[in-house]
């Protein structure tokens, strides 16, 4: 039997693949298939060239003044639209950072690591105590819990 977290992870990458529309599709790393070896899950995802962390590197290495704004502002753009067509289909991230954010062969900007992502009725099911954490460098300050 496949990891809880594993399986979500898959059927709800599945379900955004037959869901979100064309438009946010594009800025979403896009799934080929799965698999499921002694209990341990792979998955096949688009290629992509690197993480935005790994891209804003490598501008700085190149002209050594790191992304321009014309990045920036395409990097913003591709984020927010892959964002808005998870939250059209009622599906909150939680753990949009550098990392989940790659760079495709065509050099759009998609989103990754659905790991932490829910379906908002997920949430109203189960009840606050059930929200995943992701990293705390990244999370909604409303989802932090200081004690």
């Amino acid at each position: 039997m496949l990891h809880t977290e594993s399986a979500s992870e898959l059927k709800l990458i599945a379900w955004l693949q037959s869901n979100c529309p064309k438009e946010s599709l594009a800025h979403i790393v896009r799934y080929h298939w799965s698999w499921q070896e002694e209990r341990i899950g792979y998955m096949v995802l688009e290629h992509c060239k690197f993480s935005l962390r790994k891209f804003a590197r490598l501008r700085r290495y190149e002209s050594f003044e790191g992304l321009t704004e014309q990045d920036v502002i395409r990097v913003l753009r591709d984020t927010c639209l892959g964002l808005k067509g998870l939250h059209m289909l009622g599906v909150v991230h939680l753990d949009i950072k550098p990392e989940n954010i790659l760079c495709s062969r065509d050099e759009t900007f998609k989103i990754s690591d659905f790991g932490l992502a829910r379906r908002i009725c997920d949430f109203s099911e189960k009840g606050e105590q059930e929200i995943p954490e992701g990293d705390e460098r990244y999370l909604a300050q409303e989802l932090l819990c200081f004690n």
